[in-house]
């Protein structure tokens, strides 16, 4: 199964600054974008400082054979669903703590879609309404839910 990828931001129409980030390591087979939240202070910070943290952990964890995993291995997940999971929790760590110790940072956020492929298996994690679609035979397939207050009301039949 090839996996072919393209990585791009656009402002768009609505915005005055971009506060998207991404990162797209096909060796890796590491994709991920992070959207700072509009309106907040610094969201293009936190969405920056998102996408380090997870680009970093997946690196390292797949450099160092006896890293160490600050919130431990859940058995329950594969190696690769670990290491997506530390590598979330780690940049969540990292934004919030930047938040709480920089007034000009406070209420800072961001949204995360973040996918890692193991062998033809991909593992996704994501928070907030940044959405991952999959392309197979023609057909584009939304594969996330938005986690936010519009998709709460659809599903409430609102």
């Amino acid at each position: 199964m090839p996996v072919v990828s393209a990585a791009l931001t656009d402002l768009g129409l609505r915005r005055p600054a971009n506060e998207y980030s991404l990162v797209s390591r096909p060796g890796l087979g590491l994709y991920a974008v992070c959207d700072g939240m509009g309106g907040h202070n610094a969201g293009e910070v936190a969405s920056k400082m998102a996408i380090e943290a997870l680009d970093s952990f997946i690196q390292r964890s797949h450099r160092e054979k006896k890293i160490t995993w600050p919130y431990g291995l859940d058995a329950n997940l594969s190696f690769a669903g670990n290491r997506l999971k530390t590598a979330v929790k780690l940049a969540n760590r990292k934004v919030f703590r930047a938040a709480d110790n920089r007034e000009d940072y406070t209420g800072m956020g961001t949204t995360v879609v973040v996918g890692v492929f193991q062998g033809r298996r991909l593992m996704l994690g994501h928070i907030g309404d940044s959405r991952c679609y999959r392309l197979r035979a023609g057909v584009l397939e939304q594969i996330t839910r938005d986690h936010s207050w519009l998709q709460e009301q659809i599903d409430a039949g609102l």
